[in-house]
């Protein structure tokens, strides 16, 4: 079974522009594509707010990307999020991406980790990342289990020693 370490490790290297965020909506992930096609460094944005870096806006130039993102909202109770276009400015430039979000599921929804994909608007089809995210996350099972103690999976029973008193 995968950790969630192995997981976002194999999605950065996935050769798509990738990125993560926790459950505060703070960038935990930015791989070498995301550099290359936002012009911006994992040092620089690591750690930020999502909605502070990218400052996305949609089609008709409304403020998209800010606190309480209602995709992330979405994602997080496990409803469905179609593809969408996301308005970005690139080095002054205002460029439309498409975007694509997956959660990697805990065992709380609020907790899940959850990952952009970002691709050109001129690239009209899915990437291969994009439809083995899909898959994995019809399965709305986490991908990793959480442990307690010693190693300890959650959920299984746990050993209760006697207590003489």
């Amino acid at each position: 079974m995968n950790t969630g370490a192995e997981t976002l490790d194999r999605i950065a290297r996935s050769g798509d522009a990738v990125f993560a965020t926790d459950p505060g909506d703070r960038i935990v992930l930015w791989n070498k594509e995301c550099e290359a096609l936002l012009g911006r460094t994992a040092r620089a944005v690591l750690g930020k707010r999502c909605y502070e870096v990218l400052t996305g806006r949609d089609g008709f130039g409304n403020v998209y990307c800010h606190q309480s993102c209602p995709v992330a909202f979405q994602i997080r109770e496990q409803l469905p999020v179609n593809r969408f276009i996301l308005n970005i400015e690139v080095e002054n430039v205002a460029r439309d991406f498409w975007v694509s979000m997956f959660a990697i599921p805990s065992f709380h929804p609020s907790l899940a980790t959850i990952v952009h994909v970002l691709r050109d608007r001129k690239l009209e089809t899915e990437s291969r990342l994009e439809r083995e995210l899909a898959r994995e996350a019809a399965i709305q099972e986490p991908l990793w289990q959480m442990t307690v103690g010693d190693s300890d999976p959650i959920g299984q029973k746990m050993r209760v020693d006697k207590v003489s008193c």
